[in-house]
C-alpha cells in the first residue's frame, strides 16, 4: 500500500501496512472477558484490568513499531542529513566561485618572459587572450562541477526524504489499523459487559489512547531540510525530472 501525501512517485515503493484481522477466536476471548467482568461486578469498564491491559498492549505495539521503523531507516536518515549538509556546503562554494568568475580580471598585456621577445604585438595579444580564456575556463569548469554535484546530491536527498515521509505515513496507517483492531476487541468486551438484559450500547466514550508520536511531524527529517532543500531554486526541476 502507498499513501498520497508525497508527490514524488518515482522514488516511492510498494510497502505493506500491518492489517490485523479480528478473528472469531479473538471475539470469543473478548466475550468471555466481558462475561467474567460482568460476573465480577465491574462498574467502571475504563479502569477494568482487561481494558487497561488492551490499552497497554496497543501502546506497546505502537512504540515497538516506531522503534522498528526508526532502526530500519537509520541509514536513510544519515544519508538525508549528509545530503542537506553537502547541499549547504555546495551553496557556499558556488557563491564563492561565481564571485571569482564575476570578478575575473581581463587578459594581461605585454611580454611576460624573455622568451617572448621574438613575438609581435599581435602574437602576444593572441597568446594573452588564450591564456586568459584557459584560466577563466578552469574557474568555469569548477563552477560547472559544483553545480552538477549539487543537482545530483539534491536529487538523491529529495528521493531519500520521500522515503522517510512515506514510511512515517505508513507507520501512522499501521497504528490506525491496530487501533481499529483493539477497538473492535474493546467493543465486544463492553457489549457483553453492559448487556445483561440484551441492552445494546456503543463504546464511543471508550476509545483507545493515542500514542504520543501519532500526529507529530516526521522526526527523521533534518530541521533545516525545508530551508536548504525545499526552497532551492532547483527543487521543482528535480521533482519534474
Amino acid at each position: 500500500m502507498t499513501t498520497s501525501r508525497t508527490n514524488i512517485v518515482a522514488w516511492r515503493t510498494e510497502r505493506r501496512v500491518i492489517d490485523p484481522v479480528y478473528r472469531p477466536s479473538d471475539r470469543l476471548r473478548d466475550a468471555v472477558a466481558g462475561y467474567l467482568a460482568r460476573r465480577a461486578g465491574v462498574t467502571d469498564p475504563a479502569h477494568s484490568p482487561w481494558f487497561l491491559g488492551m490499552c497497554a498492549v496497543f501502546l506497546e505495539y505502537s512504540d515497538q513499531l516506531l522503534a522498528s521503523v526508526s532502526d530500519r531507516l537509520g541509514i536513510v536518515v544519515e544519508r538525508v542529513g549528509r545530503g542537506v549538509e553537502r547541499v549547504r556546503q555546495l551553496d557556499i562554494a558556488i557563491l564563492e566561485i561565481e564571485g571569482r568568475l564575476h570578478g575575473f580580471p581581463g587578459p594581461v598585456t605585454g611580454r611576460l618572459a624573455v622568451g617572448e621577445s621574438h613575438l609581435t604585438e599581435a602574437q602576444l595579444d593572441v597568446r594573452r587572450r588564450r591564456e586568459h580564456q584557459a584560466s577563466r575556463g578552469r574557474v568555469q569548469q569548477e563552477l560547472d562541477a559544483a553545480r552538477a554535484e549539487r543537482r545530483s546530491v539534491l536529487a538523491a536527498t529529495v528521493g531519500e526524504h520521500a522515503t522517510l515521509v512515506e514510511e512515517w505515513e505508513l507507520a501512522h496507517e499501521s497504528v490506525a489499523r491496530a487501533g481499529w483492531y483493539y477497538g473492535r476487541r474493546m467493543s465486544t468486551f463492553l457489549q457483553i459487559l453492559t448487556m445483561p438484559g440484551g441492552l445494546s450500547v456503543t463504546n464511543d466514550e471508550w476509545v483507545m489512547p493515542t500514542p504520543a508520536w501519532v500526529g507529530t511531524p516526521c522526526p527523521w527529517v533534518p530541521v533545516d531540510y525545508d530551508r536548504v532543500i525545499l526552497e532551492s531554486k532547483e527543487h521543482d526541476d528535480v521533482l519534474a525530472a
